[in-house]
């Protein structure tokens, strides 16, 4: 009984990724439509590089990152979760740090600030490093005590 029910569920899920592959591809013609039949036309219009475009168009559908770009676009017929329903929006919001209040960026990050941080407590960035001594110059040697 295991068995036929873990076989139903992998023809669910792989029926629930067809419908979405299905919805994504719907979602690029209809934006690609909007930009005159044009891939590169799209990928600019958010400032991306043409080609950026036509990787969209081999891989069926426009990534997270571009489809929250491309819905702040005047006029833009679609929203981000029209054309990723099966990603999690909530992930790529913008995020500001708790300790230096810059942009988190990429969202799996969990600070924004990672080089500022010292054996796991912070260190500010307004903080001057410590003053270093400065190396011999030319090979000469620094005198030992």
């Amino acid at each position: 009984m295991a068995k036929l029910k873990a076989g139903k569920d992998a023809a669910f899920r792989a029926e629930i990724e067809l419908f979405y592959m299905a919805m994504k591809a719907k979602a690029l013609l209809k934006a690609i439509a909007w930009a005159n039949d044009s891939p590169g036309d799209l990928a600019v219009a958010i400032g991306m590089e043409r080609p950026a475009g036509y990787n969209w168009v081999k891989r069926g559908y426009i990534p997270v990152r571009a489809a929250l770009l491309l819905e702040r676009v005047a006029g833009f017929p679609l929203e981000a979760r029209d054309m990723r329903p099966d990603a999690d929006l909530a992930a790529y919001k913008a995020r500001r740090c708790p300790h230096c209040d810059r942009n988190i960026y990429p969202p799996s990050m969990r600070s924004g600030c990672p080089s500022p941080h010292n054996y796991g407590r912070h260190v500010p960035r307004t903080v001057k490093p410590s003053t270093r001594v400065a190396s011999p110059k030319n090979g000469e040697r620094k005198a030992t005590p």
